[in-house]
Protein backbone atom coordinates (compact mmCIF):
# COMPACT_ATOMS: atom_id res chain seq x y z
CA UNK A 1 0.00 0.00 0.00
CA UNK A 2 1.37 3.45 -0.71
CA UNK A 3 1.23 6.32 1.53
CA UNK A 4 -2.28 6.67 2.99
CA UNK A 5 -3.85 10.19 3.02
CA UNK A 6 -3.28 12.85 5.87
CA UNK A 7 -5.76 14.42 6.94
CA UNK A 8 -6.43 16.85 10.38
CA UNK A 9 -9.90 16.66 9.81
CA UNK A 10 -10.92 13.46 8.47
CA UNK A 11 -9.49 10.40 9.54
CA UNK A 12 -10.64 8.35 6.59
CA UNK A 13 -10.87 5.06 7.64
CA UNK A 14 -11.45 3.44 4.02
CA UNK A 15 -10.94 4.60 0.88
CA UNK A 16 -12.31 5.09 -2.69
CA UNK A 17 -15.70 2.22 -3.82
CA UNK A 18 -12.85 0.05 -5.17
CA UNK A 19 -11.77 -1.26 -2.42
CA UNK A 20 -14.60 -0.97 -0.10
CA UNK A 21 -15.04 -4.63 -0.12
CA UNK A 22 -11.52 -5.81 0.84
CA UNK A 23 -11.04 -2.77 3.70
CA UNK A 24 -14.62 -2.89 5.31
CA UNK A 25 -13.72 -6.69 6.03
CA UNK A 26 -10.54 -5.73 8.26
CA UNK A 27 -12.74 -3.34 10.07
CA UNK A 28 -15.82 -5.68 10.88
CA UNK A 29 -14.56 -8.95 9.41
CA UNK A 30 -16.30 -11.02 11.68
CA UNK A 31 -19.62 -10.27 13.63
CA UNK A 32 -19.51 -9.45 16.93
CA UNK A 33 -19.82 -13.62 17.30
CA UNK A 34 -16.85 -14.10 15.58
CA UNK A 35 -18.73 -15.56 12.51
CA UNK A 36 -17.42 -14.70 9.06
CA UNK A 37 -19.71 -12.31 7.45
CA UNK A 38 -21.12 -10.97 4.03
CA UNK A 39 -20.19 -7.52 2.25
CA UNK A 40 -23.86 -7.33 2.28
CA UNK A 41 -23.99 -8.00 6.62
CA UNK A 42 -20.93 -6.38 7.11
CA UNK A 43 -22.48 -3.01 5.74
CA UNK A 44 -25.50 -3.47 7.23
CA UNK A 45 -23.52 -4.04 10.89
CA UNK A 46 -21.60 -1.22 10.28
CA UNK A 47 -24.72 0.85 9.59
CA UNK A 48 -25.93 -0.72 13.20
CA UNK A 49 -22.75 0.71 14.30
CA UNK A 50 -23.73 4.64 13.19
CA UNK A 51 -26.83 4.23 13.88
CA UNK A 52 -27.91 4.87 10.49
CA UNK A 53 -31.56 3.21 9.36
CA UNK A 54 -31.63 0.53 6.52
CA UNK A 55 -33.82 1.43 3.82
CA UNK A 56 -33.76 -1.65 2.24
CA UNK A 57 -31.68 -1.00 -0.58
CA UNK A 58 -28.41 -2.50 -1.74
CA UNK A 59 -25.45 -3.12 0.41
CA UNK A 60 -23.88 0.18 0.14
CA UNK A 61 -26.03 1.93 -2.55
CA UNK A 62 -28.86 4.07 -1.90
CA UNK A 63 -31.73 4.32 -4.06
CA UNK A 64 -30.91 8.16 -5.49
CA UNK A 65 -30.99 8.66 -9.28
CA UNK A 66 -28.09 11.22 -9.49
CA UNK A 67 -26.03 13.44 -12.02
CA UNK A 68 -23.49 14.24 -9.65
CA UNK A 69 -22.26 13.49 -5.95
CA UNK A 70 -24.48 16.60 -4.62
CA UNK A 71 -27.23 14.41 -5.54
CA UNK A 72 -26.40 12.02 -2.52
CA UNK A 73 -26.94 12.04 0.82
CA UNK A 74 -24.24 11.76 3.44
CA UNK A 75 -25.02 10.07 6.63
CA UNK A 76 -23.35 11.00 9.71
CA UNK A 77 -23.48 8.71 14.08
CA UNK A 78 -23.91 10.63 17.18
CA UNK A 79 -21.00 12.23 18.38
CA UNK A 80 -18.70 10.62 20.94
CA UNK A 81 -15.63 11.14 22.87
CA UNK A 82 -12.25 9.80 20.63
CA UNK A 83 -9.90 10.50 23.70
CA UNK A 84 -9.67 14.14 24.38
CA UNK A 85 -11.36 14.65 20.63
CA UNK A 86 -15.06 15.05 19.86
CA UNK A 87 -15.97 12.93 16.96
CA UNK A 88 -18.37 11.15 14.48
CA UNK A 89 -18.33 8.89 11.99
CA UNK A 90 -19.91 8.99 8.17
CA UNK A 91 -20.63 7.78 5.09
CA UNK A 92 -20.56 9.78 2.05
CA UNK A 93 -21.48 8.38 -1.62
CA UNK A 94 -20.12 9.50 -5.20
CA UNK A 95 -22.69 9.28 -8.39
CA UNK A 96 -22.33 5.93 -10.45
CA UNK A 97 -23.67 5.49 -13.73
CA UNK A 98 -24.39 9.36 -13.58
CA UNK A 99 -26.75 10.84 -16.42
CA UNK A 100 -28.04 7.34 -17.08
CA UNK A 101 -31.53 5.22 -16.28
CA UNK A 102 -29.55 3.64 -14.21
CA UNK A 103 -27.60 5.94 -12.04
CA UNK A 104 -26.88 4.97 -8.49
CA UNK A 105 -25.17 6.36 -5.33
CA UNK A 106 -22.51 4.33 -4.06
CA UNK A 107 -20.34 4.50 -1.00
CA UNK A 108 -17.14 6.79 -1.69
CA UNK A 109 -15.59 6.94 1.81
CA UNK A 110 -16.10 5.64 5.54
CA UNK A 111 -14.40 7.33 8.16
CA UNK A 112 -13.93 9.45 11.41
CA UNK A 113 -14.03 13.34 11.11
CA UNK A 114 -12.85 14.86 14.58
CA UNK A 115 -15.28 17.91 15.55
CA UNK A 116 -13.33 19.66 17.97
CA UNK A 117 -9.99 18.51 19.68
CA UNK A 118 -10.74 19.44 23.72
CA UNK A 119 -8.39 21.50 25.83
CA UNK A 120 -8.32 18.89 28.95
CA UNK A 121 -10.74 16.43 29.18
CA UNK A 122 -13.83 14.83 26.57
CA UNK A 123 -17.01 13.82 28.40
CA UNK A 124 -20.38 12.38 26.76
CA UNK A 125 -19.34 14.22 23.48
CA UNK A 126 -18.39 17.73 25.40
CA UNK A 127 -15.25 19.32 26.45
CA UNK A 128 -15.03 19.57 30.15
CA UNK A 129 -12.56 21.13 32.60
CA UNK A 130 -12.48 17.71 35.29
CA UNK A 131 -11.86 14.40 34.43
CA UNK A 132 -14.51 12.01 33.86
CA UNK A 133 -15.85 9.61 35.83
CA UNK A 134 -15.80 5.56 34.35
CA UNK A 135 -14.68 4.45 30.55
CA UNK A 136 -12.87 6.70 28.72
CA UNK A 137 -13.93 5.15 25.44
CA UNK A 138 -16.63 5.85 23.47
CA UNK A 139 -18.34 2.61 24.33
CA UNK A 140 -17.90 0.62 27.57
CA UNK A 141 -17.62 -2.92 25.24
CA UNK A 142 -14.21 -1.25 23.81
CA UNK A 143 -10.93 0.01 24.72
CA UNK A 144 -7.56 1.44 23.29
CA UNK A 145 -5.20 3.38 25.32
CA UNK A 146 -3.66 4.55 22.81
CA UNK A 147 -6.47 6.35 20.76
CA UNK A 148 -5.22 7.36 17.27
CA UNK A 149 -1.36 7.88 18.29
CA UNK A 150 1.02 6.38 15.85
CA UNK A 151 3.90 7.03 17.68
CA UNK A 152 2.94 4.11 20.54
CA UNK A 153 2.31 0.78 19.80
CA UNK A 154 -1.36 0.09 20.98
CA UNK A 155 -4.10 -2.54 20.82
CA UNK A 156 -7.60 -2.14 20.92
CA UNK A 157 -9.89 -4.47 22.72
CA UNK A 158 -13.63 -4.94 21.72
CA UNK A 159 -16.02 -8.30 22.30
CA UNK A 160 -13.68 -9.82 19.25
CA UNK A 161 -10.40 -9.68 21.12
CA UNK A 162 -7.60 -7.67 20.79
CA UNK A 163 -6.04 -5.83 17.82
CA UNK A 164 -2.76 -4.52 17.67
CA UNK A 165 -1.21 -1.87 15.95
CA UNK A 166 1.19 -2.82 12.63
CA UNK A 167 3.01 -1.89 10.02
CA UNK A 168 2.04 -1.50 6.46
CA UNK A 169 5.37 -1.13 5.06
CA UNK A 170 8.16 0.99 5.68
CA UNK A 171 6.21 4.18 5.88
CA UNK A 172 2.55 3.28 6.79
CA UNK A 173 0.82 2.33 9.83
CA UNK A 174 -2.18 0.49 10.42
CA UNK A 175 -3.36 2.46 13.51
CA UNK A 176 -6.70 0.48 15.61
CA UNK A 177 -8.71 3.11 17.90
CA UNK A 178 -12.52 2.07 18.73
CA UNK A 179 -15.02 3.14 16.90
CA UNK A 180 -18.69 2.80 18.22
CA UNK A 181 -18.55 -1.03 20.12
CA UNK A 182 -15.69 -2.19 17.78
CA UNK A 183 -12.22 -1.83 16.82
CA UNK A 184 -11.69 0.19 13.68
CA UNK A 185 -8.33 0.33 12.02
CA UNK A 186 -6.81 3.75 9.93
CA UNK A 187 -4.39 3.32 7.57
CA UNK A 188 -1.91 6.28 8.48
CA UNK A 189 1.25 8.01 6.59
CA UNK A 190 3.85 8.08 9.60
CA UNK A 191 5.32 11.31 7.97
CA UNK A 192 8.26 12.47 6.47
CA UNK A 193 11.36 11.33 7.99
CA UNK A 194 9.64 8.70 10.06
CA UNK A 195 9.14 5.15 9.73
CA UNK A 196 7.22 2.36 10.76
CA UNK A 197 8.69 0.13 12.82
CA UNK A 198 6.84 -3.03 14.76
CA UNK A 199 4.24 -1.13 15.39
CA UNK A 200 4.87 2.49 15.72
CA UNK A 201 6.09 5.36 14.04
CA UNK A 202 10.06 6.63 14.47
CA UNK A 203 12.41 8.62 13.73
CA UNK A 204 14.17 6.97 10.41
CA UNK A 205 17.98 8.47 11.46
CA UNK A 206 16.64 6.32 15.11
CA UNK A 207 18.16 2.87 14.82
CA UNK A 208 15.98 0.38 16.36
CA UNK A 209 16.27 -3.25 17.36
CA UNK A 210 12.98 -5.53 18.37
CA UNK A 211 15.21 -8.17 20.26
CA UNK A 212 17.11 -5.34 22.53
CA UNK A 213 20.56 -6.01 21.44
CA UNK A 214 22.76 -9.26 20.49
CA UNK A 215 19.76 -12.13 21.74
CA UNK A 216 20.35 -15.35 19.80
CA UNK A 217 17.56 -17.06 21.54
CA UNK A 218 14.53 -14.47 20.51
CA UNK A 219 13.78 -13.66 16.77
CA UNK A 220 14.35 -9.77 15.86
CA UNK A 221 14.31 -7.38 13.49
CA UNK A 222 17.17 -4.09 13.01
CA UNK A 223 15.77 -0.52 11.45
CA UNK A 224 18.00 2.16 10.57
CA UNK A 225 17.69 4.37 7.77
CA UNK A 226 18.78 2.31 5.15
CA UNK A 227 16.03 -0.10 5.99
CA UNK A 228 15.47 -3.34 7.98
CA UNK A 229 17.15 -6.64 8.68
CA UNK A 230 16.08 -9.69 10.23
CA UNK A 231 18.08 -12.44 12.22
CA UNK A 232 18.97 -15.35 9.73
CA UNK A 233 20.52 -18.78 9.76
CA UNK A 234 23.54 -19.45 8.35
CA UNK A 235 23.98 -23.21 8.49
CA UNK A 236 24.37 -23.91 12.47
CA UNK A 237 24.85 -20.17 13.34
CA UNK A 238 22.67 -17.21 13.25
CA UNK A 239 23.23 -13.72 11.84
CA UNK A 240 22.55 -11.67 14.70
CA UNK A 241 21.63 -7.60 13.93
CA UNK A 242 21.60 -5.50 16.37
CA UNK A 243 22.02 -1.38 16.88
CA UNK A 244 25.91 0.36 16.83
CA UNK A 245 24.72 4.15 17.40
CA UNK A 246 21.90 5.11 14.60
CA UNK A 247 23.01 2.13 12.09
CA UNK A 248 22.19 -1.86 12.36
CA UNK A 249 25.07 -4.11 12.61
CA UNK A 250 25.84 -7.99 12.70
CA UNK A 251 27.32 -10.67 13.86
CA UNK A 252 27.52 -14.66 12.99
CA UNK A 253 27.45 -16.42 16.55
CA UNK A 254 27.30 -19.94 16.32
CA UNK A 255 24.90 -22.21 18.07
CA UNK A 256 26.27 -23.95 21.42
CA UNK A 257 26.01 -27.88 21.40
CA UNK A 258 22.94 -29.58 21.36
CA UNK A 259 21.54 -26.67 19.43
CA UNK A 260 20.53 -25.65 16.34
CA UNK A 261 19.81 -22.88 14.52
CA UNK A 262 16.19 -22.55 12.90
CA UNK A 263 14.25 -18.96 12.27
CA UNK A 264 16.91 -16.48 13.20
CA UNK A 265 16.98 -17.93 16.40
CA UNK A 266 19.42 -20.76 18.58
CA UNK A 267 16.69 -23.54 19.76
CA UNK A 268 17.41 -26.57 21.63
CA UNK A 269 17.52 -29.69 19.78
CA UNK A 270 15.04 -32.39 20.99
CA UNK A 271 16.24 -34.46 23.41
CA UNK A 272 17.23 -38.35 22.89
CA UNK A 273 16.15 -40.76 25.81
CA UNK A 274 18.28 -43.97 26.51
CA UNK A 275 18.08 -47.00 28.90
CA UNK A 276 21.21 -48.48 30.27
CA UNK A 277 20.81 -51.91 32.02
CA UNK A 278 24.55 -52.96 32.23
CA UNK A 279 27.59 -51.86 32.81
CA UNK A 280 29.98 -51.79 30.18
CA UNK A 281 27.68 -49.09 28.84
CA UNK A 282 29.21 -46.17 26.42
CA UNK A 283 27.87 -42.88 26.18
CA UNK A 284 27.84 -41.18 22.36
CA UNK A 285 25.49 -38.69 22.25
CA UNK A 286 23.82 -36.37 24.38
CA UNK A 287 21.21 -37.13 25.74
CA UNK A 288 18.91 -38.14 28.59
CA UNK A 289 19.81 -41.84 30.22
CA UNK A 290 18.07 -43.83 32.56
CA UNK A 291 19.55 -46.95 34.77
CA UNK A 292 16.78 -49.46 35.04
CA UNK A 293 18.47 -51.35 37.84
CA UNK A 294 21.19 -52.26 40.23
CA UNK A 295 24.67 -52.30 37.80
CA UNK A 296 27.84 -53.43 39.96
CA UNK A 297 31.42 -54.48 37.88
CA UNK A 298 33.86 -54.30 40.29
CA UNK A 299 37.14 -54.07 38.05
CA UNK A 300 35.64 -52.26 35.37
CA UNK A 301 34.11 -48.87 34.13
CA UNK A 302 30.49 -49.14 34.27
CA UNK A 303 29.29 -46.28 32.31
CA UNK A 304 31.88 -43.76 29.82
CA UNK A 305 30.69 -40.70 28.63
CA UNK A 306 32.34 -39.59 25.45
CA UNK A 307 30.49 -37.09 23.75
CA UNK A 308 30.76 -33.22 23.68
CA UNK A 309 26.99 -32.93 24.40
CA UNK A 310 25.03 -32.46 27.37
CA UNK A 311 24.22 -35.63 29.61
CA UNK A 312 21.32 -36.70 31.97
CA UNK A 313 21.96 -39.95 34.00
CA UNK A 314 19.00 -40.74 36.49
CA UNK A 315 19.43 -43.54 38.03
CA UNK A 316 16.03 -44.18 39.50
CA UNK A 317 17.29 -44.34 42.91
CA UNK A 318 19.60 -47.97 41.66
CA UNK A 319 22.80 -48.17 42.69
CA UNK A 320 26.28 -48.29 39.96
CA UNK A 321 29.19 -49.90 41.44
CA UNK A 322 32.34 -49.92 39.01
CA UNK A 323 36.02 -48.80 39.36
CA UNK A 324 34.92 -45.90 38.32
CA UNK A 325 31.80 -46.04 38.49
CA UNK A 326 31.17 -43.18 35.65
CA UNK A 327 34.25 -41.87 33.52
CA UNK A 328 34.08 -38.93 32.20
CA UNK A 329 35.81 -38.23 29.14
CA UNK A 330 34.63 -35.59 26.88
CA UNK A 331 31.17 -34.03 27.74
CA UNK A 332 30.06 -30.37 28.33
CA UNK A 333 27.45 -30.85 31.09
CA UNK A 334 26.94 -34.10 32.95
CA UNK A 335 23.78 -34.03 35.36
CA UNK A 336 23.80 -36.84 37.79
CA UNK A 337 20.19 -37.61 39.38
CA UNK A 338 18.97 -39.93 42.14
CA UNK A 339 22.13 -42.12 41.98
CA UNK A 340 23.93 -44.31 44.54
CA UNK A 341 27.36 -44.67 43.33
CA UNK A 342 29.92 -47.46 45.23
CA UNK A 343 27.80 -48.29 48.08
CA UNK A 344 28.49 -51.39 49.70
CA UNK A 345 31.93 -51.31 48.08
CA UNK A 346 33.77 -51.75 51.85
CA UNK A 347 37.66 -51.65 51.69
CA UNK A 348 37.47 -51.67 47.78
CA UNK A 349 39.87 -49.11 46.38
CA UNK A 350 37.54 -48.28 44.03
CA UNK A 351 36.42 -44.66 42.75
CA UNK A 352 32.91 -43.15 41.88
CA UNK A 353 33.71 -41.06 38.82
CA UNK A 354 36.80 -39.65 36.91
CA UNK A 355 37.31 -36.43 35.56
CA UNK A 356 39.68 -36.85 32.32
CA UNK A 357 41.13 -34.38 29.85
CA UNK A 358 41.15 -30.43 29.32
CA UNK A 359 38.14 -29.61 27.35
CA UNK A 360 35.79 -27.72 29.87
CA UNK A 361 33.17 -30.20 31.90
CA UNK A 362 30.07 -29.03 34.49
CA UNK A 363 29.66 -32.11 36.81
CA UNK A 364 26.32 -31.47 38.94
CA UNK A 365 23.92 -33.75 40.74
CA UNK A 366 20.31 -33.69 41.23
CA UNK A 367 17.82 -35.39 43.54
CA UNK A 368 18.82 -37.81 46.30
CA UNK A 369 22.08 -38.61 44.42
CA UNK A 370 25.42 -39.71 46.73
CA UNK A 371 28.91 -39.83 45.07
CA UNK A 372 31.12 -42.43 46.89
CA UNK A 373 34.12 -44.15 46.00
CA UNK A 374 34.87 -46.75 48.97
CA UNK A 375 37.01 -46.58 52.07
CA UNK A 376 40.70 -46.93 50.23
CA UNK A 377 39.32 -44.61 47.45
CA UNK A 378 37.85 -41.48 46.33
CA UNK A 379 34.67 -40.00 45.24
CA UNK A 380 36.23 -37.61 42.33
CA UNK A 381 39.82 -38.29 40.43
CA UNK A 382 40.82 -35.50 38.56
CA UNK A 383 44.57 -36.30 37.46
CA UNK A 384 46.29 -34.48 34.60
CA UNK A 385 43.30 -32.80 33.51
CA UNK A 386 41.62 -28.68 33.17
CA UNK A 387 38.82 -27.03 33.25
CA UNK A 388 36.36 -29.50 35.38
CA UNK A 389 33.52 -27.92 37.89
CA UNK A 390 31.78 -30.04 40.05
CA UNK A 391 28.97 -28.48 42.02
CA UNK A 392 26.01 -29.23 44.46
CA UNK A 393 26.54 -33.05 44.92
CA UNK A 394 26.89 -34.75 48.17
CA UNK A 395 30.85 -36.36 48.54
CA UNK A 396 30.33 -39.14 50.95
CA UNK A 397 32.12 -41.83 52.58
CA UNK A 398 35.54 -42.46 50.44
CA UNK A 399 39.07 -42.14 52.12
CA UNK A 400 39.08 -38.74 50.01
CA UNK A 401 36.24 -36.84 48.34
CA UNK A 402 37.81 -34.98 45.70
CA UNK A 403 41.07 -35.79 44.78
CA UNK A 404 42.97 -33.37 42.34
CA UNK A 405 46.37 -34.75 41.17
CA UNK A 406 48.67 -32.79 38.70
CA UNK A 407 45.45 -30.59 37.56
CA UNK A 408 44.25 -26.72 37.20
CA UNK A 409 41.29 -24.96 36.54
CA UNK A 410 39.17 -27.17 38.73
CA UNK A 411 36.27 -25.42 40.47
CA UNK A 412 34.61 -27.12 43.64
CA UNK A 413 31.64 -25.35 44.34
CA UNK A 414 28.63 -25.59 46.47
CA UNK A 415 28.89 -29.35 47.70
CA UNK A 416 28.65 -31.04 50.64
CA UNK A 417 31.68 -33.36 52.20
CA UNK A 418 31.86 -36.12 54.60
CA UNK A 419 34.89 -38.31 54.18
CA UNK A 420 37.01 -40.59 56.31
CA UNK A 421 40.32 -39.14 55.61
CA UNK A 422 40.48 -35.73 53.61
CA UNK A 423 37.67 -34.11 52.09
CA UNK A 424 39.37 -31.83 49.27
CA UNK A 425 43.36 -33.16 48.51
CA UNK A 426 45.38 -31.25 46.00
CA UNK A 427 49.04 -32.45 44.98
CA UNK A 428 50.70 -30.65 42.45
CA UNK A 429 49.12 -28.48 39.75
CA UNK A 430 47.79 -25.10 40.77
CA UNK A 431 45.47 -22.26 40.26
CA UNK A 432 42.18 -24.17 41.57
CA UNK A 433 39.14 -22.95 43.32
CA UNK A 434 37.57 -24.26 46.65
CA UNK A 435 34.64 -22.28 47.72
CA UNK A 436 30.95 -22.32 49.46
CA UNK A 437 31.56 -26.17 50.28
CA UNK A 438 30.54 -27.70 53.68
CA UNK A 439 33.20 -29.88 54.91
CA UNK A 440 33.18 -33.08 57.57
CA UNK A 441 35.96 -35.33 57.38
CA UNK A 442 36.47 -38.07 59.86
CA UNK A 443 39.28 -40.97 60.61
CA UNK A 444 39.83 -43.91 61.77
CA UNK A 445 43.29 -43.04 62.89
CA UNK A 446 44.58 -41.46 66.04
CA UNK A 447 46.05 -38.68 64.42
CA UNK A 448 42.69 -37.72 62.53
CA UNK A 449 42.18 -36.26 58.94
CA UNK A 450 42.35 -32.93 56.81
CA UNK A 451 39.44 -31.23 55.84
CA UNK A 452 41.46 -30.04 52.62
CA UNK A 453 45.14 -30.31 51.97
CA UNK A 454 47.73 -28.80 49.66
CA UNK A 455 50.67 -30.13 48.63
CA UNK A 456 53.27 -28.80 45.95
CA UNK A 457 50.76 -26.48 44.56
CA UNK A 458 50.45 -23.04 44.02
CA UNK A 459 48.16 -20.27 43.21
CA UNK A 460 45.26 -21.75 44.78
CA UNK A 461 41.75 -20.08 46.56
CA UNK A 462 40.25 -21.78 49.44
CA UNK A 463 37.29 -19.15 49.71
CA UNK A 464 34.24 -18.78 51.69
CA UNK A 465 33.38 -22.34 53.02
CA UNK A 466 30.64 -22.48 55.54
CA UNK A 467 31.97 -25.06 57.61
CA UNK A 468 35.19 -27.20 57.94
CA UNK A 469 34.65 -29.87 60.41
CA UNK A 470 36.25 -33.18 62.50
CA UNK A 471 33.62 -35.00 63.15
CA UNK A 472 35.58 -37.49 65.30
CA UNK A 473 39.41 -37.57 66.12
CA UNK A 474 40.86 -34.38 66.29
CA UNK A 475 41.93 -32.89 62.74
CA UNK A 476 43.36 -30.44 61.01
CA UNK A 477 40.95 -27.91 59.26
CA UNK A 478 43.13 -26.59 56.36
CA UNK A 479 46.35 -27.77 55.83
CA UNK A 480 49.40 -26.89 53.56
CA UNK A 481 52.95 -28.03 52.65
CA UNK A 482 55.12 -26.78 50.21
CA UNK A 483 53.05 -24.79 48.60
CA UNK A 484 53.03 -21.16 47.77
CA UNK A 485 50.96 -18.39 46.68
CA UNK A 486 47.69 -19.37 47.88
CA UNK A 487 44.37 -17.64 48.87
CA UNK A 488 43.01 -18.78 52.88
CA UNK A 489 40.33 -16.54 53.14
CA UNK A 490 36.70 -16.25 54.51
CA UNK A 491 36.41 -19.97 55.58
CA UNK A 492 34.88 -20.97 59.11
CA UNK A 493 37.28 -23.64 60.61
CA UNK A 494 35.11 -24.81 63.51
CA UNK A 495 37.43 -28.02 65.73
CA UNK A 496 34.49 -29.32 67.54
CA UNK A 497 33.01 -33.04 67.10
CA UNK A 498 30.53 -35.25 69.21
CA UNK A 499 30.60 -35.77 72.63
CA UNK A 500 34.23 -35.14 73.88
CA UNK A 501 35.37 -32.09 72.21
CA UNK A 502 38.65 -32.78 71.55
CA UNK A 503 40.94 -30.10 69.84
CA UNK A 504 42.48 -30.13 66.56
CA UNK A 505 44.27 -27.49 64.65
CA UNK A 506 42.69 -24.99 62.57
CA UNK A 507 44.76 -23.58 59.51
CA UNK A 508 48.34 -25.00 59.60
CA UNK A 509 50.76 -24.20 56.80
CA UNK A 510 54.11 -26.83 57.27
CA UNK A 511 56.46 -25.42 54.51
CA UNK A 512 55.39 -22.65 51.84
CA UNK A 513 55.94 -18.95 50.79
CA UNK A 514 53.67 -16.02 49.75
CA UNK A 515 50.23 -17.14 50.79
CA UNK A 516 47.21 -15.03 52.26
CA UNK A 517 45.32 -15.97 55.46
CA UNK A 518 42.48 -13.38 55.47
CA UNK A 519 39.54 -13.07 57.26
CA UNK A 520 38.78 -16.59 58.76
CA UNK A 521 37.01 -18.02 61.92
CA UNK A 522 38.55 -20.71 63.65
CA UNK A 523 36.93 -21.90 66.84
CA UNK A 524 37.54 -25.01 68.75
CA UNK A 525 40.99 -25.80 68.35
CA UNK A 526 44.14 -26.45 70.59
CA UNK A 527 46.02 -24.76 67.62
CA UNK A 528 44.20 -22.15 65.88
CA UNK A 529 46.32 -21.08 63.11
CA UNK A 530 49.94 -22.06 63.18
CA UNK A 531 52.24 -20.63 61.06
CA UNK A 532 55.56 -19.01 60.28
CA UNK A 533 55.21 -15.50 58.95
CA UNK A 534 57.85 -16.14 56.06
CA UNK A 535 55.58 -18.35 54.70
CA UNK A 536 53.79 -15.43 54.14
CA UNK A 537 53.44 -12.16 51.76
CA UNK A 538 54.02 -9.81 53.68
CA UNK A 539 53.32 -7.06 54.55
CA UNK A 540 49.58 -8.25 54.29
CA UNK A 541 49.92 -12.05 54.62
CA UNK A 542 47.87 -12.30 57.46
CA UNK A 543 44.68 -10.43 59.02
CA UNK A 544 41.52 -10.00 60.35
CA UNK A 545 41.10 -13.18 61.66
CA UNK A 546 38.78 -14.58 64.60
CA UNK A 547 39.96 -17.29 66.84
CA UNK A 548 38.59 -18.91 70.18
CA UNK A 549 39.13 -21.51 72.70
CA UNK A 550 35.32 -22.71 73.24
CA UNK A 551 34.62 -24.23 76.70
CA UNK A 552 31.27 -23.73 76.57
CA UNK A 553 29.57 -27.10 76.45
CA UNK A 554 25.85 -26.33 75.86
CA UNK A 555 26.38 -26.42 71.67
CA UNK A 556 26.13 -22.76 71.21
CA UNK A 557 28.72 -21.12 69.23
CA UNK A 558 31.90 -19.98 70.28
CA UNK A 559 32.24 -16.11 70.73
CA UNK A 560 35.55 -15.75 69.07
CA UNK A 561 38.12 -12.92 69.82
CA UNK A 562 40.41 -11.58 67.40
CA UNK A 563 43.91 -13.69 66.55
Amino acid sequence: MGKAQESTDFLFLLGGALVVAVSVVLFVGQSALGQETSIGETLKEVKDILGVSDNGSEPGIQNLECDSFLDCNSEFSQSYCLGKKIARDFNTFECGNSGTQSSFCDVNFFGTEILEECESYCDNAECVSEPPSGTWQPSPTCADPDGLDTNTLGSCLDSRGYSEDFCSGNEDIMEYYCLGDYCAVNPLFCGEGMKCFEGECIPESVCADSDSGINIAVFGECSDSTGSYSDSCSEESVTEYYCSGNSCASETIACSAGYSCSGGICSANPVSEFEIDSCGYVISEPGNYFVSGDMNNFSAVCITINTSGNVLIDCQGNKIIGNPSIYVGNASDVSIKDCAMGSGTWFYSGTGIVLAGSSPTHVSCQGSTGITGAVFGYSFLIEDAANKTISECNILNSMVGVAIINSSGIVLEDNVFLSYLQAVGIIGGGNNIIRRNTVFYRSFFSSGGTGIGLQHTNGNSIVDNYSILSTNSPGTGIALSDSNYNTISNNNVDGQYDFDRKRGEGIKIISGMGNLILGNTVCDQSQRIEINTSQLQNPEGIGSNYCGYCEDLSGTVCPCAPC
